[in-house]
């Protein structure tokens, strides 16, 4: 093996041992021998994972200047690009890549999530073109299920939602957006389902333990579970000013008032807004009549 063909090779090693700062330096060292673009490449990828957007970008321009339809540059430059918060250059970099490879669907993908962000209806069309290419693009059906949700196209969310569980039913928040889309569709049975299922996973979207309390609170009249699951949410994350709320509020269907004063002064002190809107919310009407009420909001004003 020549010098340059051994130092990739520790280069790559250490890329698999995850040790990306001595990849990069044995990419360099190897570099000062010669040059292919495959590893510039993976050297400019492993740059963007260390957030060295500078050198990242210097090498995907460099290949451009003597390889200008090499696809993945632009990718390279757009991946950069959106890290850095420059939408229009990477959009622009991913359409690029695109021209170059019409099937790009990774081009397509990163389009469709920079629109996504700023809520252009347009990012349809690129999570579609994606699967279009690539039909088993999980992030893309996830999104095109959250998409169609937010619009209120549940046929829609469903069919998308379900593509990406039958893909990776493992991946956070694939089932906790099917609870939210079977809720909606009053199937809450199948609701329940998946954001058990969701609860399930290591790093469970925490919303389900809310989105569970609510559901046995209003439509199970099930105030027990109801209060487990919002009291096992808050031990996952004691600072969730919405699961200390909703469980103060199913303290006052409980007639308990000592203990929903206690959880809406907390969830108070976290979010001063909450005090505007605890004024008018129908499920604390009787509260709003009681003396406890009124300590409650003169704790609060301090």
């Amino acid at each position: 093996m020549s010098k340059y063909e051994v130092l990739v090779a520790k280069a790559r090693q250490a890329y698999q041992n995850e040790e990306l700062e001595r990849a990069a330096m044995y990419y360099e060292e190897a570099f000062l021998e010669e040059v292919h673009l495959d590893d510039l490449l993976h050297l400019g990828a492993i740059y963007i994972d260390l957030d060295k957007y500078s050198k990242a970008i210097k090498i995907f321009n460099d290949i451009l200047s003597v390889q200008e339809d090499n696809f993945l540059a632009h990718y390279g430059l757009a991946s950069c690009y959106t890290d850095l918060g420059r939408t229009e250059d990477a959009i622009n970099h991913f359409r690029n890549a695109i021209k170059i490879k019409p099937d790009y669907s990774d081009a397509y993908f990163g389009i469709g999530l920079l629109l996504d962000y700023q809520d252009d209806d347009d990012c349809e069309y690129y999570y579609l073109k994606t699967i279009e290419y690539e039909e088993d693009y999980f992030w893309a059906n996830v999104n095109l299920g959250t998409f169609y949700d937010r619009n209120e196209k549940l046929d829609l969310a469903l069919k998308y939602s379900l593509r990406a569980y039958e893909i990776n039913p493992n991946e956070r928040l694939v089932c906790y957006n099917l609870g939210v889309i079977y809720a909606k569709l009053k199937e809450f049975d199948k609701a329940i389902k998946f954001y058990k299922e969701e609860l399930e996973k290591e790093n469970a979207y925490i919303n389900a333990y809310l989105n569970l309390g609510i559901l046995y609170k209003d439509e199970y009249k099930d105030y027990e579970t109801a209060k487990q699951y919002y009291l096992e949410g808050i031990a996952k994350d004691k600072d969730n000013v919405n699961l200390w709320y909703n469980l103060g509020c199913l303290y006052v269907g409980m007639n308990d008032f000592e203990n929903a004063y206690n959880c809406l002064l907390y969830a108070n002190l976290k979010d001063f807004k909450l005090r505007e809107f605890m004024a008018k919310d129908p499920e604390l009407d009787e509260f709003r009549s009681s003396e406890t009420y009124e300590k409650l909001l003169e704790t609060i004003s301090g």
